[in-house]
């Protein structure tokens, strides 16, 4: 799992934005409102990850704290 995730921001969109790390890995990751509304093309971006994995797919989801991520993961548990 990824829980972390530091590069640099190549492209931002309405709900994600594509992070390269140092090793050359580009990630989409879909950022909290409060974490996208920071991001800008060509900046840093820093990140608490939760990953979800399903049959068919792979997601990741951003939070700038641990906080906000915990939170997340209260409300996705919730039947």
């Amino acid at each position: 799992m990824i829980g972390f995730l530091k590069g640099a921001i190549l492209e931002v969109s309405p709900k994600k934005v594509l992070v390269l790390t140092s090793s050359g890995v580009g990630y989409e990751v879909f950022p909290a409102g409060s974490l996208l509304a920071d991001c800008k093309k060509d900046g840093e971006f820093s990140a608490e990850i939760f990953t979800v994995v399903r049959e068919n797919e792979i997601t990741l989801y951003g939070f700038g704290a641990k906080s906000e991520k915990k939170l997340f993961e209260k409300l996705i548990g919730v039947s």
